[in-house]
């Protein structure tokens, strides 16, 4: 059973074969190369297809070999970690470094395509865009509970899986943490149209990929990327480092415009995990519950001044509801037994809205109570 590699840069022919741990697989052909691997579609003994990612570490300098197959190691072992903790990462099957040979193989998951072939240069429709950010959103929530940075988040590396959109590629992936924490890079590695600013400063963290993230909702809802007219590299670099303004062409959707300016902003954790509630529709949840709570908050005070005891008492009954729900939230979220939907920062400190309007409403019943008295 024959590796069947080819003499120039080690590929595989079509009538190769590989064993991963005494498993064969039989190369059908090449889907994509990268910079580090080429990857193939594959069948096993059973007729499942697989997609194999082929390392060839013998093309690199001898002093480069030993830290190429360390992020061999550790992406496998990422991708291990991850498999089955969420519908959108992919099904890891298998890996194997050979050392003889120089050559490090991973199995996993076949898609049916990535999220560039829906970006033409064309600006998706609104239910597309809108399944698809949600799901972009999903992957977020995912990476940020099992703690991890993917660091490359683009259009190539998001596959489509059964109409399930699925994160993978993650040679630069990197355990986290805590949320907010920026880990020190030795290099400034990534995708330069989809890095954030602070990558510049060899700083990555969840923050980066949201960011990552809004470069993507931005280029489905205008067609391009944000800094897509800066053709020289080095003035790219230096625009998106500098965090020179972005051009936003007038949106009717008031509230996709506001979502995608909250993403690429340097601090981008609101915007997002508002969004989980309602697509693309935060802004909205956010002026409905506001308006909601003011006016609770003014009918009950006007009812402790001016109205019967009676409707009084039911009107802190509700607020007294709203206040222990709020409460209730805040406890779960600290606990992190459910995402922080409503927690930013302020001052670079963590400021929990849940709790503070807790506090908020039991200020008021306790004010009022006076006022009755």
């Amino acid at each position: 059973m024959g590796i069947g590699l080819s003499r120039r840069d080690n590929v595989f022919d079509s009538k190769s074969s590989i064993t991963v741990h005494g498993r064969e697989y039989h190369i059908l052909d090449a889907i994509g190369q990268g910079g580090e691997a080429t990857v193939y579609r594959c069948q096993d003994k059973k007729g499942s297809q697989h997609a194999v990612k082929m390392f060839c570490f013998s093309r690199y300098p001898p002093v480069q070999i030993r830290q190429r197959v360390d992020g061999f190691m550790k992406e496998a072992r990422i991708l291990q970690y991850l498999s089955g903790r969420s519908p959108h990462f992919v099904d890891f099957v298998d890996f194997e470094y050979r050392p003889k040979e120089n050559i490090g193989y991973m199995i996993m998951e076949l898609g049916r395509g990535n999220l560039r072939q829906f970006l033409q240069g064309m600006p998706l429709n609104e239910p597309l865009r809108r399944m698809i950010w949600q799901q972009i959103v999903n992957i977020l929530v995912a990476l940020e509970s099992a703690r991890i940075v993917h660091a490359d988040i683009k259009p190539e590396n998001l596959i489509l899986v059964d109409n399930t959109l699925k994160i993978t590629d993650l040679s630069l992936a990197f355990p986290s943490t805590a949320m907010g924490q920026a880990f020190r890079q030795p290099m400034i590695r990534g995708t330069l149209d989809y890095m954030a600013p602070e990558v510049f400063l060899h700083e990555t963290s969840l923050e980066s990929d949201i960011w990552s993230a809004g470069v993507i909702l931005y280029e489905m809802t205008y067609g391009r990327p944000p800094y897509f007219g800066i053709f020289d590299r080095h003035q790219k670099m230096d625009a998106i480092a500098r965090m020179t303004p972005i051009s936003y062409p007038p949106l009717n959707d008031h509230y996709l415009f506001d979502l995608i300016q909250q993403c690429l902003t340097l601090d981008a954790t609101l915007g997002v995990y508002l969004s989980m509630t309602d697509g693309l529709h935060y802004p909205r949840l956010a002026v409905f519950a506001s308006i909601i709570t003011t006016t609770i908050f003014i009918c009950f005070i006007l009812s402790a001044l001016l109205t019967q005891k009676r409707i009084y008492l039911y009107l802190k009954g509700l607020l007294g509801t709203d206040t222990s729900m709020m409460l209730l939230l805040s406890l779960m979220s600290l606990f992190r037994q459910l995402q922080p939907i409503f927690e930013c920062k302020y001052k670079n400190k963590k400021v929990n809205l849940y709790l503070d309007l807790s506090i908020v409403c039991d200020y008021i019943l306790y004010d009022t109570e006076l006022i009755v008295e």
